[in-house]
């Protein structure tokens, strides 16, 4: 996941959304930093990110009550580097999401986001077949991949 974290490229309408985007690894989330994750079972979520030990904590406002919640080890994450809360692990509300969160963050750019991470993790198994197919090829072929990633590259 760090390999391609580093080579992934945050689509366009990800871009735009501004706020300090970035995609991150869970250690380098400042604490009280927006964050947008999938769980577990691929259920989007998104919140204010805590440290706790090895773990991220992530307070995330659902419906009209709070819940805390652990990003899972290997995680993608989406972070707005420019969107943080004062307020303690403790202490965040609905009110901030209501003043630094929902103003700008509609369903639209949420949509957006989750639709981003799910393409990660997809493409984190198609980085790994591809992978897999050119071990497999003797080093003319591989010459012949290289030329053609060129070529969809404009290079």
């Amino acid at each position: 996941m760090d390999n391609l974290n580093m080579l992934h490229v945050l689509g366009a309408d990800i871009r735009d959304i501004g706020h300090g985007v970035r995609l991150s690894r869970q250690d380098e989330i400042e604490p009280r930093t927006l964050v947008c994750f999938l769980d577990s079972t691929g259920g989007f979520h998104y919140g204010f990110a805590y440290r706790n030990g090895s773990n991220l904590r992530v307070v995330c406002w659902e419906g009209d009550r709070r819940r805390n919640r652990t990003v899972p080890k290997g995680t993608f994450i989406i972070a707005f580097d420019t969107v943080t809360t004062q307020n303690a692990f403790n202490r965040i509300n609905g009110n901030d999401f209501e003043n630094h969160v929902r103003p700008w963050f509609d369903n639209n750019k949420q949509q957006n986001v989750e639709g981003e991470l799910r393409a990660l993790d997809n493409k984190e198994d198609r980085v790994n077949d591809l992978i897999e197919r050119i071990a497999g090829l003797t080093v003319d072929e591989i010459d012949q991949v290289i030329e053609r990633i060129d070529e969809l590259q404009g290079n």
